[in-house]
């Protein structure tokens, strides 16, 4: 096997293996040869697809959404990219699990989830991004830390080991659970670090 395949795989698996997406990298490769595969890590691969076509795709198909399936996209990228349950997606919105499930099933439909067994979704690292940017301009500050605090407290009801990052979206700056604050700053050290996107407490 060649020894870029792996580098070829990482980066379409990146793109959620969107045909579009696929496209706007390609051209991108022919018309930058002085790029290496490498050069194509996750923060200038995702903005890359989302400047050239995209977050126009994404756009029209969130258009065409029920209220409340475009506001649980948007919900859905408070988490890191990772598969979701019913419950958990339910927590985010405030609405019954069966209400829950009813959405998740309208964006599996619309191809801006998808489902994984056994019977959870996810979002690909190109929706999540797009979710992310929609978030502060669709959802005032105080529902998203509404959402927050029930997706905090579904996590505890479930005895859940997992760690809540708070982010800094656009110039919103959600808070750090004191229990978790000394390893969100070596988190935000480390990000600091690289250049890219500050996911910062």
């Amino acid at each position: 096997m060649p020894k870029d395949v792996p580098d070829v795989e990482h980066i379409a698996d990146l793109l959620g293996h969107l045909p579009l997406a696929l496209s706007v990298i390609g051209r991108h490769m022919r018309d930058h040869p002085g790029w290496a595969l490498g050069d194509y890590y996750r923060e200038p691969l995702i903005t890359l697809a989302l400047e050239d076509g995209v977050r126009s795709a994404l756009s029209a198909s969130d258009a065409r959404l029920p209220k409340s399936a475009r506001r649980l996209l948007r919900l859905l990228a408070l988490q890191p990219p990772q598969e979701i349950d019913v419950a958990t997606a339910a927590a985010l919105l405030g609405e019954p699990s069966a209400a829950a499930d009813h959405h998740l099933t309208t964006l599996t439909a619309a191809h801006l989830i998808e489902r994984t067994p056994p019977g959870d979704f996810r979002l690909h690292p190109l929706v999540h991004a797009y979710a992310e940017e929609r978030l502060c301009i669709d959802e005032p500050a105080t529902r998203i830390r509404q959402a927050l605090s029930r997706l905090l407290e579904h996590c505890r009801s479930r005895n859940a080991a997992i760690r809540l990052e708070t982010r800094t979206l656009r110039t919103l700056r959600l808070p750090v659970l004191p229990q978790h604050a000394e390893a969100h700053e070596e988190t935000r050290r480390l990000q600091q670090l690289s250049a890219g996107r500050v996911l910062a407490a």
